[in-house]
This record gives C-alpha cells, structure tokens and sequence, in this order.
C-alpha cells in the first residue's frame, strides 16, 4: 500500500485586545507532504511492515495568544503571548505488526519553534509561565503495544515507550531520555460484574525548560449490568495510592524554582446510566467537521 498526499494551508489572524490595544496580524503560508507505505509480510498471520513521513503545522490557541495576566495565587501567574508564531515539525516513524495485535515502531520528530510553556522568575517569590516559540525540540524513541488475553474473560492491553526528549531556546538547552509503561486490565465476569484496572507509570521527563520527577496512578473500576442490560452501575476508584502530584524543577537565567502541588486526585465516584430502546434500531454516521482545528484553538 502507497499513500502521498500535499496540502497547502494559507493562514490569515487577526487579533485585537479590547483591555490593553494590543493588535495583531499573521499572514503565513505552507506546504505538508505526507506519504505512507505499508507491506503485508504474512496476510494469513498478520505480520506487515510500514514507512510514515509526514510535515504538520501547530498554530498557537487563541488563549496563548491574548496578552492577558492572569494571577493565580500570590506565587503564579500566567501571561499570554500575541507574539507567538506557529510550530512545524517533520514526523518520521517505521514500525512492524505481528499477528495483527503486537507491534513495534521506532519515531523521529523535529520540531521548529515549537510552543511550549515556559517557566521564570519575576522577583518576589513569583513565578511566570508563559508560551513562548522555543527555537526548537527533538524526539526519537521506541514504542511496543502488546494486548494479550491472560485467560477466559480477563484480557491485558500494554504499551511501552522509550524515548529521548530535548528542548532548545536560544542559548539554553534541555534533554533527557525517559519511559512510560501502561497497563490496562479488563475482567469481564458474566452477569456478576465487569472489572477494569489501569495502571500508569512515567519516568522522569523534560518539559519544556523544566525537568518533571516521575508520575503514577493506579484506577479501577467496577460495572455492573441491570435491568436487563439497559442500566449500568458503575463505582470508580481514582488514584487509589495518591500518587498523582504536580512537581517541577526549574534551572533557569541563575534561578532556581522547585513547584510543587497536590490535588486532590483520590477519588470514589458511583455513575447509574439507563439506556432507552424505542422504535426501530438506527445507526450514528460518523461526520467530519471542516473547523475541528480552529475549535482546539480555542481552548487552553
């Protein structure tokens, strides 16, 4: 199989802050190769090889862009940014599939200009994050998805990632090689109950200008089907060890700003849902909307 594509975007902002006067104009076009190829080894077990390539634009949401202060407590504040300019990345991956479930694949990602949120110092204690166009970050990794039926009724999805993550603003650098490891548990117990545990561990990793410690969390889940299958009850249990927390370290123009913060993630929740059946049975048609792009602008 042989996919190639070209897109060609040409790109038109305007932006005007009523509060400060602030104004601005971008007007910037460009052209997006993509092209895929995939080569079925064994059709009869599933094993194929594929090549990606392809040029993506990011534009900057129209949050980041407006030039508002907005202080959070006595220590934060975010600040927006008119000057932000759009980030263009070149995406290279091949991978491998065995027996249409398991598979490898080896990325390679430049970025240029990339928007990322970076962390400062004003004096006082405060500490200013706001998006800025770094002149650019590299990623290359590996990552495995492994789904595998542990026995009758309980199945196991897992993912691996292994990478190396860098980011560079004028004379600063960042970099660091890093791993994630997911795992999803579903038990399906037949008229009893469904059961599922997730369990999400990522090592430390870069962000930006900043260096994050390691996260995890662990969930479950329990379902159970009523009223002949059309009502559910569901109990959720997140963060059961409450391990999930905010944190970071930042070394940046002879400052240094250690952040940290606990919400509260530990939570028990019950959901009853009731499925109503009238009529003759239809199906939803899936339907592609043109502006999806500028929705995702508008938000955060």
């Amino acid at each position: 199989v042989l996919k190639a594509g070209l897109r060609a975007e040409q790109t038109y902002t305007k932006g005007n802050s009523v509060t400060s006067g602030q104004k601005f104009d971008r007007n910037y076009f460009g052209l997006f190769p993509s092209f895929f190829m995939m080569y079925t080894l064994n059709e009869a077990q599933g094993n194929s090889v594929r090549f990606n390539y392809t040029r993506r634009l990011q534009r900057p949401s129209f949050s980041a862009l407006n030039p508002y202060r907005l202080q959070f407590d006595d220590y934060t504040v975010m600040v927006g940014n008119p000057n932000l300019l759009p980030q263009y990345s070149h995406n290279i991956s091949a991978g491998y599939t065995f027996r249409n479930d398991y598979s490898a694949e080896l990325y390679f990602s430049r970025t240029n200009n990339v928007i990322a949120e970076l962390a400062s110092s004003t004096g006082n204690n405060v500490i200013e994050y706001q998006s800025r166009n770094f002149t650019h970050s590299t990623e290359y990794g590996l990552s495995l998805d492994a789904p595998f039926k542990v026995m009758n009724g309980w199945t196991a999805n897992n993912s691996f990632s292994l990478y190396n993550l860098s980011y560079r603003i004028d004379a600063f650098s960042i970099n660091r090689t890093s791993f994630s490891v997911k795992s999803i548990h579903t038990i399906v117990w037949n008229k009893v109950i469904d059961i599922d545990a997730v369990a999400d561990y990522r090592s430390p990793y870069v962000s930006a200008n900043s260096r994050v410690p390691y996260m995890f969390s662990f969930d479950l889940e329990f379902t159970r089907r009523i009223l002949k299958n059309q009502g559910r009850v569901r109990l959720y249990l997140a963060d059961i060890f409450n391990t999930l927390r905010e944190k970071e370290i930042t070394d940046y123009n002879n400052t240094h700003i250690d952040f940290y913060q606990k919400r509260p993630t530990r939570l028990i929740g019950v959901v009853f849902s009731y499925t109503f059946r009238s009529g003759k049975k239809f199906s939803n048609k899936k339907i592609d909307q043109g502006n999806t792009d500028e929705k995702g602008r508008i938000g955060n």
